[in-house]
């Protein structure tokens, strides 16, 4: 079984056909008797164009031995959905959880506020805690929002943690750094939830569950305290 992934930034009859024509029959030629499926696999959001599907009708009934389908979102999402807890760890990393949070201490909030504070505060900047209506203006998800809702529990961790064991210059520094990062993420006009994945790899979601869990405090508490996601504005606010 063959997949041909087919994603380009704009989809054209005039390309995608001669491209999938192509493929299948050097395919076809290469393995003569033993190619016995051949997959699709695209990202075009609107669906396949009725010429493009007509092409894929008209590969499989001169090909009748080739079982010829187009893979989309749904069936990744549908094939990600069959796969084992730890496959998916494998593939999109470890999910933090209540357990691993219960265990957050300042050992492991120390590396991840160390790896954010090398940047020059702004001497003016504020932090401000968010409106209870942030994450719906925002527009995150609903597993952003559990991720924060997780993260929450030990926030108080890292406020503690920034009060008896980090200079006030220092943690205004951290502060800087995040809202600096976050400024950036918003120039590239990320979706929401893009910016909010890119802000868990710089805080340091990554490694040991401990570490991961730690890294999710830290985010939440720069969530609820820094100028990160924009909060309701004023004129909005109920």
């Amino acid at each position: 079984m063959l997949f041909q992934c087919y994603a380009p930034d704009h989809y054209e009859d005039k390309k995608t056909i001669p491209k999938i024509t192509t493929d299948f029959l050097g395919a076809v030629n290469h393995w003569p008797g033993t190619l016995r499926a051949w997959t699709f696999v695209h990202n075009d959001r609107n669906g396949l164009s009725p010429a493009v599907t007509k092409c894929l009708a008209h590969l499989g009934a001169e090909h009748p031995k080739v079982t010829i389908a187009p893979w989309a979102e749904t069936e990744l999402h549908n094939l990600a959905l069959g796969l084992e807890l730890l496959q998916l760890e494998d593939l999109f990393g470890f999910a933090p959880s209540l357990p691993a949070l219960d265990n957050v201490g300042f050992e492991q909030l120390q590396p991840v506020i160390t790896a954010i504070q090398r940047r020059k505060p702004d001497p003016d900047a504020k932090l401000t805690p968010p409106s209870k209506h942030k994450v719906e203006h925002n527009k995150l998800s609903a597993d952003a929002a559990e991720l924060l809702r997780l993260g929450r529990r030990k926030e108080a961790r890292v406020q503690d943690f920034i009060d008896k064991m980090v200079r006030p210059d220092v943690a205004e520094e951290i502060a800087e750094a995040v809202r600096k990062q976050y400024s950036s993420l918003k120039c590239l006009e990320l979706e929401p939830d893009e910016i909010f994945a890119r802000f868990q790899r710089f805080v340091g979601v990554q490694g040991e569950p401990p570490r991961q869990a730690a890294a999710l405090a830290v985010l939440c508490y720069f969530f609820d305290r820094c100028d990160i996601f924009e909060d309701v504005p004023l004129s909005e606010a109920v």
